[in-house]
C-alpha cells in the first residue's frame, strides 16, 4: 500500500476541507485520506495506485468546492490574494456601490431600485446557491450554513417583495435623507458571509505564506565530476556512482565514500557532535557534512532522494498529517448542530404560523433563527486560530509541522533533553588556565604550537591567545599533537599521553574540561589550557521558567558524568543522567512516558531521532533544516535558541485560549440573539441577526488573525 502526498488548493475554509476529506474516505480505493488546510496538501493511501487527474476527479465529485492538485514536485508560491478573492472582493464591492446608490437617490423609482437590488444579490450569491445545487445533483446532505445564508438571505428578498405588492413599500426604516428596504437586508446577509469569506481566506493565505517561507529548505548545486572536468549540477539530479567534488564551506548533498582527498567535516546537523570529523580516502560520509577545512572527491553511494538530506526534505514534504482536537471537535459539531438548526427553524415557522396565523412575522423570525444559528463563526474562526498560531510561531523560527503539537503541549510535566550542541554552544571555550612558568609563556608556547592546527580545539587555543606567532616549521600528528619549532626552540602541544611520549613530566593537577598540554625543548613541561563548551545563553533562563511552571527537567547525556553532573549543577536542572547509549536514553524516556508523564523531548542528533519520535513532544533544535533528527520530531527550533521552547508554550496557550473565546462569544451571542428574536416574533430587523452571525463571524475571524502578529 503506497502513500502519496500532492498539493491540493481550492477549498474555502477548513470545514469544507474536513466534508471533502470524510466523502473521499468512503471511496473503496482509498485506505486513508487526510487533507491539511495548513501546507494545502492532501497525504493518501490507496488500495490501487491512480493516476492524479483520476484522483483530482473524484475528489471534485464529492467536493463542495472546486479544487486542484498538482505534484509536490510543481511548487508554486502562497499568494495573499488570488484570483477568486480578487473577484470575490468586486462583487462586494458592487453591492455596496447598489446600497449608496439606491439609499440616497431613486426614491421614486422602486422598480429601478429592485432592478439594482436583484442584480446585486444575484451577483453575491450565486456561488453559495451553485455549491447548493451541487450538493443536492451529487445526493448529499444539502443541510450546511450555505443552505441556511441562502434560505435565509432569499426569504427576506421574497418577503420584501412581497411586503410592495400587498403594502406598496418595501421600506423598513426610512427618513428624509436615508432609506433602506428589505431587499437590502438579504444583500446584507450575503455581503457580511462574503466578506467574513475573505477575510477567512486572505488570514489563511497569509499564515500559509509564513509556514511555506519556513518549510523551505535551501538547497545548492553540486561539482559534478566529468572526464572534460567538473560541472554545477542541481543536487537533486545526483544518482549513484556520480563523482562530486566538495570544497572548504560547502556542503555534501548525497551520502558516499570518499576517493580522495583529505577534510575536516562538520557532522552537527546529523549527530549532533560539534567536533568536526576528518575523513580522507575509503572514508563514508553522509549528506548534510559541511566541509570546514580541505576538499574531498565523493563517489555517491545512493541518489539525493535516498540520502539522508533528501529523506528530510521528503519527510517535510508530508508534514501536517495530523489535525487538532478542536478542529475535529467543529467539524463534528458543525455536521450535527448544522441540521438541527435548520429543522427548529422550520418547526418554528410550522408551529407559530398556525398559532397566530402570522405567517408573514413567524417566516421572518425563522429566517433570523437560520441566520443568528448558522455555524461559520466558530467553523471559520476556531481553526484559523490554530492555523495563525503556526504562521506566528514559524515567523520566530519555531516549526511546529501541525497544529496537533499545539494541543500536545498542553499539560506538558516534564522537560528532557541532550546536552552538547543542544543546552550547549557547541564549540570550545577556554574554562582554566594553568602555567607553570607564567600565563604569558604558556600562551606564547600555545600560539606558535597551535599556528596551523586545524583541529577544533587547536582552533580555540589560537582563539583564546593574545598574539600571533608564526612558526619556523609546523607538524601535526593525527590524533595526538603538534610539533613546532621557532628561532631553534621545539613547542609541543597535545594530549598529556603525547607530551610523555616525547619524554615531558606531566605535573598532576586536575584541570577543568578537555585539555591541551604544552611543553618546550628549552624549558620543559609549561602548563595546560581547559576548555569546556558552554550553555547557550538562553538555557538556564529556560530551566529556570519551566521549574516555576512546575515541570520537572531533566537532561540525558553521552557525556561523562562528571561533566554532565557540573553542567546540571551549573544551569538547575532537576535530574541528570550520564554515560547513556542511545538505546539507554530510549529506555529512560520510555521510564516516564509509563508513568503517565508528558514529555516534551529537546535533542539535536540522529541519535536523538528514536527519543524525538518517542516522546509527547519531540523538538529538534540546531541546523534543523538539514539534521536527521527532524524526521521524528514534531517541531523544529531553527535559530538554535532553546528558551524558543517557552515561546512554543506561550503560542500554544494563546491559540487555546483565543479559540475558547471565540466559541464562548459566538454561542453566547447566538443565545441571546435567539432569545430576542422569538420574544419579539418578528419585530426584530434582520440587521441584527446579520450582526449575531456575520458580524460575529468577521470580528472572531479578525480575533484569530491576532496570532499572526502576537507580541511576547
Amino acid at each position: 500500500m503506497e502513500r502519496y502526498v500532492y498539493y491540493i488548493e481550492g477549498f474555502d475554509c477548513p470545514a469544507c476541507a474536513a466534508e471533502a476529506e470524510e466523502a473521499i474516505s468512503k471511496d473503496p480505493f482509498f485506505a486513508s485520506v487526510r487533507i491539511d488546510t495548513v501546507t494545502s496538501k492532501i497525504f493518501l493511501q490507496m488500495n490501487e495506485a491512480l493516476p492524479l487527474e483520476e484522483i483530482e476527479r473524484r475528489i471534485n465529485a464529492v467536493s463542495d468546492d472546486e479544487i486542484h492538485m498538482r505534484p509536490l514536485s510543481e511548487k508554486k508560491k502562497a499568494k495573499l490574494w488570488n484570483k477568486e478573492t480578487k473577484i470575490l472582493l468586486l462583487r462586494i464591492l458592487y453591492c455596496v456601490a447598489v446600497f449608496f446608490v439606491c439609499a440616497f437617490s431613486l426614491r421614486d423609482v422602486y422598480w429601478v431600485r429592485f432592478g439594482l437590488y436583484l442584480s446585486a444579490y444575484v451577483l453575491i450569491s450565486y456561488d453559495v446557491y451553485m455549491d447548493i445545487f451541487h450538493n443536492i445533483a451529487r445526493r448529499k446532505n444539502p443541510i450546511d450554513d450555505h443552505l441556511l445564508m441562502a434560505l435565509a438571505s432569499a426569504g427576506a428578498f421574497v418577503l420584501a417583495s412581497l411586503q410592495y405588492a400587498f403594502d406598496g413599500s418595501a421600506a423598513s426604516f426610512q427618513n428624509s435623507f436615508f432609506l433602506l428596504e428589505g431587499h437590502m437586508e438579504a444583500i446584507f446577509v450575503m455581503g457580511l458571509y462574503q466578506i467574513g469569506e475573505v477575510i477567512e481566506k486572505l488570514a489563511s493565505n497569509h499564515a500559509q505564506k509564513q509556514i511555506e517561507a519556513a518549510f523551505a529548505m535551501e538547497k545548492g548545486d553540486s561539482r559534478l565530476l566529468l572526464e572534460e572536468g567538473s560541472v554545477l549540477v542541481d543536487s537533486e539530479s545526483l544518482r549513484e556512482g556520480d563523482r562530486v567534488l566538495v570544497r572548504r564551506g560547502e556542503e555534501l548533498y548525497v551520502d558516499g565514500e570518499v576517493l580522495e582527498g583529505e577534510a575536516y567535516c562538520n557532522t552537527s546537523a546529523l549527530n549532533g557532535e560539534f567536533e568536526p570529523v576528518k575523513v580522507g580516502a575509503g572514508s563514508a560520509v553522509y549528506g548534510g557534512y559541511v566541509i570546514e577545512e580541505g576538499e574531498i572527491v565523493v563517489r555517491a553511494t545512493a541518489d539525493y532522494a535516498s540520502s539522508a538530506r533528501g529523506k528530510i526534505e521528503a519527510m517535510l514534504s508530508e508534514a501536517g498529517s495530523a489535525k487538532s482536537r478542536a478542529e475535529r471537535f467543529i467539524s463534528s459539531f458543525a455536521r450535527v448542530y448544522t441540521p438541527i438548526v435548520f429543522a427548529i427553524a422550520v418547526l418554528y415557522i410550522v408551529i407559530a404560523g398556525f398559532a397566530s396565523m402570522q405567517w408573514r412575522e413567524a417566516t421572518f423570525t425563522g429566517l433570523e433563527i437560520m441566520v443568528i444559528s448558522c455555524p461559520c463563526a466558530v467553523v471559520i474562526s476556531v481553526p484559523l486560530a490554530f492555523l495563525a498560531s503556526l504562521g506566528a510561531a514559524s515567523k520566530e523560527g519555531i516549526l511546529m509541522k501541525n497544529v496537533g503539537v499545539i494541543d500536545h503541549l498542553k499539560g506538558v510535566s516534564r522537560f528532557v533533553s541532550d546536552k552538547t550542541g543542544t543546552l550547549t554552544e557547541g564549540r570550545f571555550s577556554l574554562k582554566e588556565v594553568f602555567a607553570i612558568k607564567s600565563e604569558e609563556t604558556l600562551f606564547r608556547a600555545a600560539s606558535i604550537s597551535e599556528a596551523y592546527s586545524l583541529h577544533p580545539l587547536g582552533k580555540a587555543v589560537l582563539a583564546s591567545c593574545a598574539g600571533e606567532e608564526i612558526p619556523d616549521s609546523y607538524e601535526e600528528i593525527d590524533g595526538k599533537g603538534t610539533v613546532a619549532t621557532k628561532e631553534g626552540i621545539t613547542y609541543l602541544a597535545g594530549s598529556k599521553t603525547f607530551l610523555e611520549e616525547r619524554g615531558f613530566a606531566i605535573t598532576e593537577r586536575k584541570v577543568a574540561g578537555k585539555v591541551v598540554y604544552f611543553a618546550s625543548s628549552k624549558e620543559g613541561y609549561l602548563g595546560a589550557l581547559g576548555f569546556e563548551d558552554a550553555p547557550r545563553p538562553g538555557t538556564k533562563p529556560l530551566i529556570e521558567k519551566l521549574k516555576e511552571s512546575g515541570i520537572k527537567t531533566t537532561i540525558l547525556s553521552g557525556d561523562n558524568s562528571e561533566h554532565v553532573q557540573a553542567f546540571s549543577a551549573e544551569i538547575g536542572l532537576d535530574e541528570s543522567l550520564a554515560e547513556l547509549s542511545p538505546e539507554g536514553k530510549l529506555s529512560q524516556l520510555k521510564t516516564y512516558l509509563d508513568c503517565g508523564e508528558k514529555v516534551l523531548y529537546l535533542g539535536d542528533g540522529s541519535n536523538d531521532a528514536p527519543c524525538l519520535g518517542l516522546a509527547t513532544v519531540g523538538v529538534a533544535i540546531g541546523e534543523a533544516r538539514t539534521a536527521l533528527a527532524v524526521t521524528g520530531a514534531d517541531a523544529i527550533i531553527l535559530n538554535n535558541k532553546p528558551e524558543q521552547i517557552l515561546r512554543m508554550f506561550e503560542i500554544s496557550s494563546r491559540a487555546r485560549r483565543v479559540a475558547l473565546f471565540n466559541v464562548i462569544a459566538a454561542l453566547a451571542v447566538k443565545a441571546l440573539m435567539l432569545v430576542l428574536t422569538i420574544v419579539l416574533n418578528g419585530r426584530m430587523p434582520m440587521e441584527a441577526a446579520i450582526i449575531a452571525d456575520s458580524g460575529m463571524m468577521v470580528l472572531l475571524t479578525l480575533n484569530s488573525l491576532r496570532l499572526l502578529r502576537a507580541k511576547r
